[in-house]
């Protein structure tokens, strides 16, 4: 877990990478993310894991957590 939160918050590898990508990364928020915003995201994903695969009953749940991760 230590592995990917060094990952996670390695930003000049992530700069490097959307470079290559051919991404603007003046334009991007990168580095400037709040770690409760990125908890709140992991959590909202993680719930939306729970509903796949989808059934009609759980689709609208996925919208509404989708919209929130967003």
């Amino acid at each position: 877990m230590n592995e990917l939160l060094n990952i996670v918050w390695d930003i000049k590898a992530i700069k490097d990478a959307l470079t290559g990508m051919n991404l603007d990364t003046e334009k991007l928020p990168i580095g400037t993310l709040k770690v409760e915003r990125i908890k709140k995201a992991h959590a909202i994903l993680n719930e939306i894991q729970k509903y796949l695969p989808l059934s009609s009953t759980k689709e609208q749940r996925v919208a509404d957590l989708t919209r929130d991760f967003y």
